[in-house]
């Protein structure tokens, strides 16, 4: 931008505050707000500004930033602005400042993609995407069903070996309690055989013992009563 554009900007940006009148701004000295009032520190800032928004715009968004047609539009425009009295200062040279305009303009027109470019591009982007979605749904349902097979299998082999590990554990579980119930029961068994046995053996030598002795008596009587008639006869 030429000096003729940067005093247009200075002096579009800048304030006329008159220090030994009014304030200064932000409290600063006469000295500063004088040179405030000059306007270069605005037409910097917006200069900046307007040189770099729409390089980061265009690094951000290529496709769209050259696909809008108003892209186009406001490059004509900053060209007819530069191409004016006050944004150029090659006033003297109207044939050297057509030429530049020309070739300027065919540069940004072999740069920029049409439009209708632009929109084939992104049709065809567009049909691109949708074909292979649609070539891959297949391949996607049978990848889908392959896995959902798998899964399947493992977890039924999972499930049986856990039913298989449960059903050991429960029949081991099972045969240790039969076998401690049947070994209590065994020896309760045999506890109750050997107090019967002992209290049946216990009666039959008591009856035993009986007769026998009322045996002993009986013989002790007949025994005692033959000595007597024996005696009483011998006298």
């Amino acid at each position: 931008m030429s000096s003729r554009a940067y005093s247009f900007v200075a002096r579009v940006t800048s304030l006329n505050t008159d220090p030994e009148v009014d304030e200064t701004i932000f409290g600063v000295s006469p000295a500063v707000q004088k040179f405030l009032n000059l306007g270069f520190l605005g037409a910097l800032i917006t200069t900046i500004v307007a040189s770099i928004a729409w390089q980061v715009v265009a690094s951000a968004f290529p496709i769209a930033f050259l696909g809008n047609p108003l892209t186009y539009i406001l490059l004509r425009w900053c060209l007819f602005l530069e191409a004016l009295v006050f944004a150029t200062p090659l006033t003297s040279l109207p044939g050297s400042r057509k030429r530049s305009l020309d070739s300027k303009l065919m540069m940004y027109t072999l740069a920029l993609p049409s439009v209708a470019r632009v929109e084939r591009n992104t049709a065809s982007i567009c049909v691109q995407r949708h074909v292979r979605s649609w070539l891959a749904r297949p391949y996607l349902t049978t990848c889908m069903t392959s896995a959902i097979r798998i899964q399947a299998n493992a977890r039924k082999w999972n499930q049986q070996a856990q039913f298989a590990l449960m059903r050991q554990s429960a029949l081991t579980i099972q045969a240790r309690w039969r076998g401690y119930q049947t070994r209590t029961e065994f020896a309760i068994a045999t506890k109750a055989a050997t107090l019967i046995q002992g209290v049946w053996r216990g009666e039959a030598t008591f009856v035993n013992f009986s007769i026998s002795y009322d045996n002993i008596i009986v013989v002790q009587t007949v025994a005692r009563r033959f000595l007597s008639v024996k005696q009483a006869s011998r006298r």
